[in-house]
Formats: structure tokens, sequence, C-alpha cells
């Protein structure tokens, strides 16, 4: 039986510990990544007090949440309010993992105006920045990383960033991302095919949510990954509901 470290031994595992985790932090932070939250604060600016409630009590997105090795594909016309709907998504997400540092949830927005986001590369780097800063330790094999490209202080290439991306998801018990507007990255071969591979990574602990307009494309790409019946396509009771919501609200300021 192995014996327990004394305290001054343990203490000092645990500062050689911080300090490696400062230091990739420090790596990780000089990567070029931009960071999404502006465009969820843009998103939650647009977002009705109340409204998107009948999404999140969706059987479909409830089981998503709860289920090994997920996938979710929110779909919709033009205007059919997605990344608004996906900001109240993130919102939901973000408390839900707040209860537990065992869960973690990253994000990103493509965006056709913007040149880097609208990279499925810089997607990768983001949501590895985002899962870092909720690690409250070292993952497992992501030193070894760290010490191939800190001395030059370069990024790692891209099949070298998603097997980072998979050591931090695999660091938490439950790891949520969600990506609003696939159809805005005019790399979209080699972005299903990252959504593809992660899927194919069969992480019992990854739940991935994505939204994009209804195309041919997307679909021959995500509906083979698909488990169940997980295209909710974001008309009907998702979208009229919160119409009635924002009507009922117009017509009380009215008053």
């Amino acid at each position: 039986m192995p014996q327990a470290l004394r305290p001054e031994c343990a203490q000092c595992l645990h500062q050689a510990t911080d300090t490696k985790l400062v230091k990739i932090r420090h790596w990780i932070a000089r990567w070029s990544a931009p960071d999404p939250s502006p465009f969820h604060t843009k998103a939650q600016a647009r977002r009705l007090q109340g409204t998107g409630q009948s999404l999140l009590l969706d059987e479909r997105y409830t089981e998503w949440k709860r289920d090994t090795n997920s996938l979710i594909w929110l779909s919709g016309i033009p205007g059919s309010g997605k990344s608004v709907l996906v900001s109240g998504v993130i919102d939901d997400l973000q408390s839900y993992c707040r209860q537990d540092v065992d869960r973690a949830v990253a994000f990103f927005y493509f965006d056709f105006n913007d040149t880097l986001c609208r990279q499925p590369d810089a997607m990768v780097r983001s949501l590895i920045k985002q899962l870092f800063s909720q690690c409250v330790k070292v993952p497992t094999g992501l030193e070894a990383h760290y010490s191939t490209c800190a001395d030059s202080g370069q990024q790692p290439p891209t099949a070298s960033a998603l097997e980072v991306l998979r050591i931090l998801i695999r660091s938490f018990q439950h790891t949520y991302l969600v990506l609003d507007a696939l159809d805005e990255s005019p790399q979209r071969e080699e972005l299903l095919g990252y959504l593809a591979t992660m899927v194919e990574w069969k992480l019992d602990c990854l739940h991935l949510a994505v939204a994009s307009r209804q195309e041919q494309d997307i679909e021959e790409k995500l509906m083979p990954l698909l488990i169940h019946d997980n295209n909710v396509i974001l008309r009907n009771i998702h979208v009229d509901e919160d119409i009635r919501t924002y009507v009922k609200h117009q017509l009380a300021l009215s008053r």
C-alpha cells in the first residue's frame, strides 16, 4: 500500500502543479483565438426575458444535456432566431456548469463578416482557451504538447490542437460545446470534418450542440452523426411561443 505524502511534500507537489498551470495558461493565452463573448452579449441583448423556454424544456434538449457522447443540431431558415435561442442555451449551460467544477462549457459564434471568427482552426483554439480557463489542474497529457511548442512560442498545428481539445474535453465529467452559425464559415467542409472527428472520439463526457441554416451539405454530414431524432427545427412551437411572449410584452408597454 503506497505511503501518504508528508504535508511538506504534498505542498511542494501542489505548488509545482500550480506553477505548471500558470505557465500553460500563459502559453495558451498567446494563441491567436477570437473571444466569442461580444457575439454572445449581442445575441443576449436581442433576447426578451422569458423567451426560449420551450427549447430548454424540449425533451430532445434535456436528453442531449444528460446523454453520453451526445450531438444535437438546431436548424432553421434565415431569420428564425437561431443565434438568439443559442444564447439562451449557453446561458442555461453556464448556470448548470457553475454548480459543479466537473462540468465545463465553451461556445463559438461563426461570423462571415469577421475573418478570424469564420475559421474552423480559430474555433478549435477558442474552445481550448475557454476550457483550459475552467481547469483547476493540468489535465493528463497536456504538458507534453506544452513542452513541444512553448519553447519556440508557437501554438500547435491543427492536428495537435485537436488533440489538446480532446484532452481538455476528457478532463471534465461533462463538457458542453455550443457552436452557432456553421453556415457562416466558408471553410465548411473542413469544419464539418472537425465535428465528425469530435463525435468519432466517442467521449462519454462530450455534449456537442450546433446550430445552422438547413443547408444540404450540412445536413448530409450531420444527419448520419445524430442519434435518435436530434435535429430540432427551430420553428412552430419554439418561435411561435417567443413571438407571443414578445407581443404580450409590447402590449404591456403600450398600456
